[in-house]
């Protein structure tokens, strides 16, 4: 089902939904367009802290292929 169908299958289904499904649908959707992360000062003091250690090349840094690897070499080590 192409996703125009689906948007046609779902005005349909809202059109004779009951009252409690219409509001179960509008909450999920509703939470989903606005819901917008927010950091902690906790969460940003982190963030901070390692961009400086990076930044003056205090912690090793990998590329994503060589992350990639550690990652396939260690599991289950």
């Amino acid at each position: 089902m192409i996703i125009s169908e689906k948007r046609q299958q779902l005005h349909r289904y809202i059109d004779v939904a009951d009252d409690r499904n219409v509001e179960a649908i509008y909450t999920i959707l509703e939470n989903s367009m606005t819901e917008h992360h927010k950091f902690s000062a906790e969460d940003l003091e982190t963030f901070y802290e390692r961009r400086k250690a990076y930044m003056n090349g205090e912690t090793q840094n990998f590329t994503v292929e060589e992350a990639h690897s550690l990652i396939r070499n260690n599991v289950g080590k």
